[in-house]
């Protein structure tokens, strides 16, 4: 196709993949968008896109009827949203993330884990794609402060034993 692919990860019962895409005339910080693909009928779906729009590090809940995502789709940095693998009840879930350079999953996939703002942070997520609340407002962890001379992680995932790696570009995993 006309598209570049990144961020593939199965369904925890392995019967769709989703990925972030773009179109080879654009740069990936210009649009992206987050696609399913069911397997058995090889049929892909958009569920977040937009022109000028960009989606990216799509992630399965752990029971496969949620993906998380983060999205620029606002019009304000990209903030942490969630959507049904057929594209309905997109939901903002997150808004107070800025410079955010990496989203992971933990193994269990009840934490989602964000770098942004010099900053690796987690959260608490149920089967049903909510994230635990306080005072209103997502509840964080914050596991550690990244050092600002390594530069900001040019992605994230964790390990099956649940260790986060971070990549930090030129110098390889963080750990």
């Amino acid at each position: 196709g006309a598209e570049y692919v990144a961020e593939p990860k199965w369904s925890p019962d392995g019967r769709a993949l989703v990925w972030a895409q773009w179109p080879h005339s654009d740069m990936p910080w210009d649009e992206t968008a987050v696609v399913v693909c069911d397997v058995e009928s090889g049929e892909n779906r958009i569920v977040a896109g937009g022109e000028r729009v960009v989606n990216n590090w799509p992630h399965w809940s752990a029971d496969g009827a949620w993906l998380v995502y983060m999205s620029d789709r606002d019009g304000q940095h990209p903030n942490l949203w969630r959507v049904r693998p057929d594209g309905s009840d997109i939901k903002l879930m997150i808004t107070d993330i800025k410079g955010v350079n990496g989203i992971a999953i933990s193994p269990d996939r009840r934490s989602i884990y964000i770098a942004g703002n010099g900053k690796l942070l987690a959260y608490t997520i149920s089967a049903r794609g909510k994230l635990k609340q306080a005072n209103g407002r997502a509840a964080a962890r914050e596991l550690a402060t990244l050092d600002p001379n390594l530069g900001s992680p040019d992605g994230m995932k964790t390990a099956a034993n649940g260790d986060i790696l971070l990549d930090s570009g030129a110098d390889g995993i963080l750990g």
